[in-house]
This record gives structure tokens, C-alpha cells and sequence, in this order.
């Protein structure tokens, strides 16, 4: 896949995928999109702390990888909040983005782990197949089961607001075949900004946030009613017991 170098542009390089050209900033998008043409699903984490545009950063490197395939991105289908809904949207895409945002970190903690855990179960297993680019977006890497994180490709850490590091993660085999991550080397340094990504994309990623925080919000209510309900009952029983 040609990359070129533009001089003379407020970009740096231009891809050509398949006929189409896209120009950014972003270097490492040309490792994205050469891993996804050659049949594999690179997997993206992006991290940073609370309020520093991390799903911001998400939305953008989506643009652009929906962009290069002439594809355009339905966060309803393209995108999820609760991690459990990975087993049923990733089976129907194809050179397409998925996106694991981390909003469903409102749920219990315990209960978010294991929700992540499964979506990571699948996207391991349908990651040399179906040609997808992952992101994830949440600032608990260190929490994640490494089993996982290994598989990780690329980190894109958030400084500040628009203010990015990417690393690409180096791995290695070792003599129990078993991998392991060694090391990660730095790969762009870039500022977004706002005018980077199309404002009606934006408007739309946030309703859609907005709909989904507040669906699981609903749902959250009605589990701890349920579970209240109950704990009254056991209550109930166990006082009729002692009596």
C-alpha cells in the first residue's frame, strides 16, 4: 500500500487503499490499514485519565479507517458500551472499525470485568478472521487480564486533550511459545484537533453516548430494585423461619 510524503500539505502523509486517497497526520495508520488488506484485525487500546478526549481520539482514528475502506461508520452498529454486546454486533462486520468505549465501567466493577473479559474472549477469537480494526477506550488497562492486553498491537495514550503518543507494542516469543509483550516503540506525536473530525460525526458518536449511558443507567436502577426486592424477601423468610 503506497505511503507518501507530502511537503507541501497541512498533512504529513497521503494512503492510497484501493484507490482512495486519505491524507493525515497519523503515521501509524498505515500499519492499521496494511495489517487489515493483508487479512488481520489490529487491535487499538486508547488510554489516558478522565476527561482528557479519549473517546474524542476513538472517534477520529475511526474516521479515518472507515474513510480508507469508503465505508461509513453506524455507532450503532459499529460501537458499544456494554461489553456484552461485542457477542452479537462483531459477527456481521467486515474492514469496518469496532469500538469498546468504556462507559459500561459504570457497572459494578466486578460484573464490568467479567463483561470485558467475554467481549475480549471474542474478539480473540474472531480476530484473524474477520478483518476487523478494534479499539478500546478506557483508562483501566492495567486491570484487564493480561491473557488479553498481550494482544494488544497499539497504545495510544492521551496526554492531554488532543494531544497523543502512539507506541506500537513489540512482542516475542519465547521457548514455551508463550507471548509475551517486551517492550513498545514510539510512533507518532500528534495534536487533533476538532475541525479533524466531521462535526456531524461528533454530534452523532455523542447522542448516541448519551442514549447508551443512559440505557445502562436504567438498567442499572432497575438490577439494584430487583436485587433490594430480594434481599427484603430473604429478610422475610428468614424471620418466618425463626419463629
Amino acid at each position: 500500500m503506497p505511503i507518501q510524503k507530502l511537503d507541501h500539505s497541512p498533512y504529513d502523509y497521503e494512503f492510497n487503499v484501493r484507490g482512495k486517497h486519505v491524507t493525515t497526520n497519523l503515521h501509524f495508520l498505515n500499519k492499521i490499514l496494511k495489517r487489515m488488506l493483508k487479512g488481520y484485525s489490529p487491535i487499538i487500546c486508547i488510554c489516558g485519565g478522565q476527561r482528557n478526549g479519549k473517546s474524542f481520539i476513538a472517534v477520529w482514528i475511526s474516521y479515518l479507517v472507515m474513510k480508507a475502506f469508503s465505508k461509513r461508520i453506524d455507532w450503532n452498529k459499529n460501537a458499544v458500551y456494554d461489553p456484552i454486546e461485542t457477542t452479537r454486533k462483531i459477527t456481521s462486520l467486515s474492514e469496518e472499525i469496532f469500538m469498546l468505549d468504556e462507559a459500561s465501567s459504570s457497572f459494578h466493577k466486578r460484573e464490568w470485568f467479567k463483561r470485558i473479559n467475554i467481549a475480549f474472549s471474542k474478539i480473540i477469537i474472531t480476530q484473524g478472521r474477520k478483518t476487523l480494526c478494534y479499539i478500546f477506550v478506557s483508562p483501566f488497562v492495567n486491570d484487564i487480564d493480561k491473557s488479553f492486553t498481550k494482544h494488544f498491537d497499539f497504545i495510544v495514550r492521551v496526554q492531554t486533550r488532543g494531544n497523543i503518543k502512539v507506541f506500537k507494542v513489540m512482542k516475542r516469543f519465547d521457548s514455551m511459545l508463550e507471548n509475551r509483550t517486551t517492550y513498545q516503540i514510539h510512533q507518532d506525536d500528534v495534536k487533533v484537533f476538532m475541525k479533524d473530525v466531521p462535526k456531524k460525526l461528533w454530534e452523532d458518536y455523542n447522542d448516541f453516548s448519551n442514549k447508551e449511558k443512559d440505557r445502562i443507567e436504567r438498567l442499572l436502577t432497575q438490577e439494584f430494585k430487583v436485587r433490594n426486592a430480594e434481599e427484603k424477601i430473604k429478610d422475610i423468610k428468614s424471620v418466618l423461619r425463626s419463629v
